[in-house]
This record gives structure tokens, sequence and C-alpha cells, in this order.
């Protein structure tokens, strides 16, 4: 009598979302909604309100009511920033995969259908970034490719030094990953994202998706000027806290077109973001 080997059973990937929002009231109804519209359901939900004043708060509340076949969790704190906001998110974070949603963000419906078809295929990996449609302020989109020119057997930090690849709606790890190496540096208020790359890169086993899974919103309030120049210095000083991974010429030549960035026209400083990476402009 023949046996017959039956097939192990593999779990399917937990998700936990990770939703920092500010002032969010005119748009986080429809980031979670499209959180709500994939096709794999998600863990839960995690919306980690950065003291807002505005109807942020009011407006998740009713769609966890309307809503309730959806895990929302609303986590009130004072204003702290997004870094502060994510960390409270990965700690709150029950299942083993963290997905990040900016709540001016959207999600395509088979995001984490794709993404958990991904991790299956490549178990060895704990980081997933996929590619993202930008939408402009002029209402023109485009495609962000952050795996063109990317080199596998290459340095990850010296490759994120010269282009950030990672953003940050479109990224899915394991949690121990961001407990392991302390989370976001909540310090700074921007270029924090960035800033974790590049700490974590030594640790990281990255995927970089090819599909469109997402849609990255250009907002008026995303490149505001209040905060310009300290978004510039944020990032100059995170350059040069990772130094380490650049020759001394890649990191000069580096921090001038950062710096020029932040001083030409938008086209220009359009089509050096496309060079460096979203976080450099």
């Amino acid at each position: 009598m023949t046996s017959q080997v039956i097939p192990k059973m593999v779990a399917e990937p937990q998700f936990s979302v990770v939703v920092p929002a500010y002032l969010a009231e005119a748009f986080i109804l429809q980031t979670i909604r499209s959180v709500d519209a994939q096709t794999l359901p998600p863990t839960e939900v995690i919306v980690v309100d950065d003291g807002s004043t505005d109807g942020t708060c009011t407006v998740v509340e009713a769609f966890a009511r309307e809503r309730p076949s959806l895990p929302v969790k609303l986590v009130r704190e004072s204003h702290r920033g997004p870094g502060a906001s994510r960390n409270t998110g990965i700690y709150a974070a029950a299942a083993e995969w963290v997905a990040f949603l900016d709540a001016d963000d959207l999600w395509h419906p088979e995001k984490l259908g794709v993404v958990s078809r991904a991790i299956g295929a490549h178990p060895e990996a704990n980081f997933f970034c996929h590619n993202e449609l930008v939408h402009e302020l002029d209402g023109s989109e485009s495609v962000s490719d952050y795996g063109a020119g990317f080199f596998p057997g290459r340095s990850l930090a010296a490759q994120l030094f010269e282009r950030n690849r990672f953003s940050t709606s479109a990224v899915v790890c394991r949690r121990s990953l961001l407990l392991d190496t302390g989370g976001f540096d909540e310090s700074l208020t921007s270029a924090q994202d960035y800033e974790l790359w590049l700490r974590l890169a030594p640790n990281v086993v990255p995927i970089l998706m090819p599909e469109v899974l997402g849609t990255y919103v250009m907002r008026r309030g995303n490149i505001s000027t209040s905060r310009y120049w300290r978004r510039l210095l944020n990032l100059l000083w995170v350059r040069h806290r990772h130094r380490r991974h650049a020759k001394p010429s890649t990191y000069l030549r580096g921090q001038c077109l950062v710096v020029a960035s932040h001083l030409l026209s938008p086209n220009t400083r359009s089509l050096i973001k496309r060079a460096i990476g979203r976080s450099s402009a």
C-alpha cells in the first residue's frame, strides 16, 4: 500500500497596518477605505493620532463604527511627530508583519495579497517594498520604480545612501526587525524614515517588488515652506550621520545635490528627487 504524502500547510502571513495621522481629517477616510478594500484583509489597522486638533479622530471613530469587520484601533497621543507615532503603532502591533501607510496615501486593492505571495516565495526575506504611482500636484501621474538599478549583491546601505529606494507607505517588514533596531528616531521631525532604512540596512534582506501597489499623493502640505529648511537640515544630518556607507567623494556630491534640490525650481527639484530618492527632495 502506497502512503500518500500530505503537503504541509503554511500559515498565511498576518499584517498589522500602522497609520500615523496628524491633521488628516480631509483625506484619512479615503486612506482607510483603501485598506478596507484589500482582497486580503489585514489583522488590524492601528491609527495613531499625533495630537490632531481637527476632526481626524472623529472620522476614524465613525468609520470603525460603520465597518466593524475591519479591526481599527485608534491611539491618541500628544503631538510628537510621525516617527513617534509609527513607533507607537509598531509596539502596539499584534501581527508578525508591519505594513506602513501614511494618512494621505492609498493602497491598491491587491496590495496585501501580492505582498503575501511574495513573502511565501521568499522566506529568507524580511523587508518588502513595491513600486508606487505618484500623483503630482498638477494632477499628472508617474511611476516610482524603487528597484531600478538596484544590485542585490552590492551593499544595501551604500545603495540607500546614493538613493533612498524605500517609500514608507510601500514598505512591509517583520516587526522583530523594527523592534531589534529601536524603531524610528523620534528626535527627527522629517527624514526619520530614511534614517531608519540606513540604520536597518545591515540586517535587511530586501525584496524590491516590480508591482505598482499604491499611490503616493503629493499635497501642498508635503512640501510646505513652513518646515522647508528644517527638512533640508534633517536630511543633511541623516546623511552625515551615515556617511560611513559612502566614499568621501560620493558623500560630498550627494550633499551638494540635496542642497541644490532645495534651491532650484520645482521641476528641477523633481528631476533631482528621482535621481537621489524622495526623501532627498
